[in-house]
């Protein structure tokens, strides 16, 4: 059994197993989201169609096996 996270917070690596998690930008997130709502609240309606990605990162630590196929029972 493998166990990932989100945010890669503060305990993750305190813990044993140290918890693999996605990493994500969150102040870019926050920065975006908020100037998303502000375009929206002032009529900006081809604020709608543009979708954004953000760039993620997957810190690899102990929580996560090996790589493989599953076993079968």
């Amino acid at each position: 059994m493998s166990v990932v996270g989100f945010d890669n917070i503060f305990a993750a690596d305190l813990i044993s197993p140290a918890l693999t998690t996605v990493a994500a930008p969150l102040a870019t997130l926050g920065e975006t989201a908020v100037r998303y709502v502000l375009a929206l609240a002032s009529g900006n309606a081809t604020a709608r169609r543009r979708p954004t990605v953000l760039p993620v990162e997957l810190v690899v630590r102990e929580s996560t096996g090996p790589r493989g196929g599953r076993s079968r029972r």
